[in-house]
């Protein structure tokens, strides 16, 4: 039908990917942004552990990622709420 045509021209002219049920979306450019950081800096980290690099870079990169996320939440993280979320959530020392 011609609603259908016009529909697949827009998405086409617009360069608009299909969206499927449960796909996230984020609609605001600066948690996009944020996001897109965070990524980036959680890559290092990675990185930074496959290279068993000190703990204290990691946790500079660590740090970038939560300030990232904070850009969005609209509230910083503490290191010590940080460190008590890890030992209270994962087996470390033992």
């Amino acid at each position: 039908t011609n609603i259908n045509e016009l529909e697949n021209t827009i998405h086409a002219a617009a360069n608009i990917p299909e969206i499927h049920n449960g796909d996230i979306i984020i609609t605001n450019a600066r948690h996009y942004d944020a996001l897109c950081r965070a990524h980036t800096d959680l890559c290092h980290v990675r990185e930074s552990l496959s290279n068993n690099l000190s703990g204290d870079l990691i946790a500079e990169d660590l740090h970038s990622v939560i300030s990232d996320l904070a850009d969005i939440t609209g509230g910083a993280i503490s290191s010590q709420e940080t460190l008590n979320n890890i030992f209270k959530n994962f087996c470390i020392g033992k």
